[in-house]
């Protein structure tokens, strides 16, 4: 294989080669970006998760509060907490089903919870219809049953559990997509040094085709060619440009001439 070819052949592994590693860049920042996407979803999901858990919870606390002000001063004005919460529970509990549902172990637990929250809705509801009729002691009896207080304290269990898991399943959701992000870094990192230094090898290739296009000037009666302001021999010139070993033979030509010399001269003789 001559020069010119193996330049041809480096000029395309140099051109298609950077080609090459900048796909694999885009390829592998768009699976990251599909990895990211995915793991950010799962990081929102639990923490709207956890937020409505905690909606839960403060709303079964501003009724129960209402409940007993009631109970203790029968002024309607108490109520208007506890009718909140009585709309608003419906609708978080429903956001919390269809939120859950990509959560099979949660799914299961707010199922448990919402059966809880319309008892504990229950037994209140109860007690205040109690004392709007005047039937002070039976509200009272129904609340020292103490099963309130025992649904109140399970709605609270199953409210902490699922939070406490899903706040794990948030810090391991935070630490995979950080870890994901530091490897996709490194990588991307890697490929774009190689691809720095096949561009470089790029310029290095045109410099070296800038300079074999000069013109080389040979005098005509030593043979030698002009490099710059210097003079050199054929042999010196293929050294610099091309790196080149040089040894000497001798042409079949000029063999067979210089065995013709030979004779003619041994003839004379």
């Amino acid at each position: 294989m001559d020069f010119f070819s193996r330049f041809r052949l480096l000029a395309t592994v140099a051109i298609a080669v950077p080609l090459l590693i900048l796909f694999a860049i885009l390829w592998s920042l768009t699976d990251s970006h599909q990895s990211i996407e995915t793991a950010l979803n799962t990081v929102r999901q639990v923490r709207q998760l956890d937020e409505e858990l905690e909606r839960v919870q403060g709303l079964i606390l501003e009724a129960e509060s209402s409940q007993r002000g009631f109970l203790l001063t029968s002024r309607t004005n108490y109520l208007t907490p506890h009718a909140q919460a009585a709309v608003q529970l419906p609708v978080v509990l429903e956001r919390l089903v269809q939120m859950s549902k990509p959560f099979p172990d949660a799914s299961a637990q707010i199922d448990i919870l919402g059966g809880l929250v319309d008892e504990r809705m229950r037994l209140m509801s109860r007690s205040i219809e109690y004392e709007r009729l005047q039937r002070h002691e039976e509200a009272l009896a129904l609340v020292n049953t103490d099963r309130g207080m025992e649904v109140t304290e399970a709605i609270r269990r199953v409210v902490g559990n699922l939070r406490k898991a899903k706040q794990g399943e948030l810090a391991l959701g935070r630490l995979d997509l950080d870890e994901r992000l530091t490897k996709d870094s490194i990588a991307a990192t890697i490929l774009a040094g190689f691809d720095v230094v096949f561009l470089v090898g790029i310029i290095a290739l045109l410099q070296h085709v800038i300079r074999l296009q000069k013109i080389a000037t040979v005098c005509a009666w030593s043979k030698t060619i002009r490099d710059d302001d210097e003079w050199i021999s054929f042999e010196v010139y293929l050294q610099r440009k091309f790196g080149m070993a040089i040894t000497h033979g001798i042409s079949h030509e000029m063999a067979d001439r210089l065995l013709e010399e030979g004779r003619k001269e041994l003839v004379r003789k």
